[in-house]
């Protein structure tokens, strides 16, 4: 039968296979001149399709000038699908989004408005969920053409089919999925609120005027990483020696592994790092930092601090969260951004006692790990959202 994998209990029907074509009218968008922007009507662009779970007159950013019969030949109203028509990505060629407003909106000229044609009554949001689940989006991204860019036409949307139930389960599957978003959306914020909230002690406990201020040099020692051959298949095959690069330094302040490592011979030819350095980003992104919680190494986009007995670990990679904007600042505008050794070691900083130092590692410690349980519960709500996606359609 054709029916999902995963289903509500009261329904048993067969889902139907309908075309976009039978159920939607396609028009490309406005391209107008600079003088029109930035007053007028609300538009819809790419970037209100791609950042949204859905759009509403509020949400859309952009404004554009036009005249009565262009709004009525272009109008976006309550339901009509809007799509991405140009991408520098595959994986963005033809992604979709809901027009849920009962204000008057019209599109741009990298969009695809899908119309709602007399007969369909299905449920927009559905539909929404829909054009976004694993199946469909292959059949759009599989339509779509191109070699810088991809691209995807009217008559590409046109052919593509997706499989309909009933209104009552379209409407079952909606609010659940809708449902999901929220709790998805209410986690985000707090995160955000959270990381905001940490980011404002930051400044207020180092940008203290009554601090010492001494140079990153008086810290600790300041190694720079290196990368061992990687043609000397010694170096690299089998090894359990934790080699980090820029890519190894995300959002959590410990590190404990990498994705690459080195054997003990490339160790000898790379650089040993301690435990408990702090690691910061010195070439093309700037100011990322971590704190490496095992014995390893790094590669030459690193600068580490190995810090004395004056230091807190903890401590010290807050400092460099904090003085990550001004070293993205004086990285200069060349074609690839560096702040070398020297001028690492050169950056002056303030500091607090030692024994004030580990208060304030407790303290931001804490807020540190209430984001990451956060995180983690961030991570489990979009696994489930995935699983239903996969799932609940065909």
């Amino acid at each position: 039968m054709n029916v999902p994998k995963l289903r509500f209990k009261e329904f048993n029907d067969e889902w139907c296979l309908r075309t976009l074509n039978e159920l939607y009218t396609f028009k490309n968008g406005i391209n107008g001149d600079k003088t029109q922007f930035g007053k007028g009507i609300k538009y819809i662009s790419v970037g209100d399709i791609l950042n949204n779970n859905y759009i509403t007159y509020d949400k859309i950013k952009g404004l554009i000038d036009i005249d009565d019969k262009t709004l009525h030949e272009n109008s976006v109203e309550f339901g009509d699908i809007l799509f991405q028509r140009s991408s520098e990505t595959k994986k963005e060629i033809g992604m979709s989004n809901v027009y849920l407003d009962n204000k008057l909106s019209t599109f741009g000229g990298f969009v695809i408005r899908g119309k709602k044609n007399k007969d369909n009554n299905n449920n927009p949001c559905f539909i929404n969920y829909l054009l976004r689940s694993q199946t469909v989006r292959k059949d759009i991204v599989f339509r779509g053409a191109g070699a810088q860019h991809y691209n995807i036409g009217q008559e590409d949307l046109k052919k593509v089919s997706i499989n309909i139930p009933s209104l009552a389960e379209q409407n079952k599957i909606s609010s659940i999925l809708q449902l999901l978003d929220k709790k998805i959306e209410l986690q985000t914020k707090k995160i955000n609120d959270l990381k905001l909230f940490k980011k404002g002690l930051i400044k207020d406990i180092f940008s203290s005027e009554l601090l010492k201020e001494i140079n990153i040099r008086d810290i600790g020692k300041i190694v720079t990483g290196t990368t061992p051959s990687k043609e000397n298949k010694k170096y690299w095959e089998n090894g359990n020696v934790t080699w980090i690069t820029p890519t190894d330094i995300n959002y959590e302040r410990d590190i404990f592994s990498s994705i690459s490592t080195l054997t003990r011979e490339g160790l000898e030819k790379g650089r040993f790092i301690p435990k408990n350095s702090i690691l910061v980003t010195c070439i093309a992104s700037i100011g990322k930092n971590a704190v490496i919680k095992v014995n390893g190494s790094c590669n030459q986009q690193i600068n580490a601090i190995i810090p004395n007995e004056n230091y807190n670990s903890n401590y010290i990679y807050y400092l460099m969260e904090y003085i990550s904007p001004y070293l993205q600042a004086i990285a200069g505008t060349s074609a690839t951004a560096i702040v070398n050794k020297e001028t690492f070691e050169r950056v002056k900083v303030k500091v607090h006692p030692l024994e004030e130092q580990k208060k304030i590692d407790c303290l931001l410690s804490h807020i540190e790990t209430k984001i990451m349980l956060e995180d983690k519960l961030l991570h489990k709500l979009k696994q489930l959202k995935k699983g239903l996606m996969q799932n609940m359609f065909i």
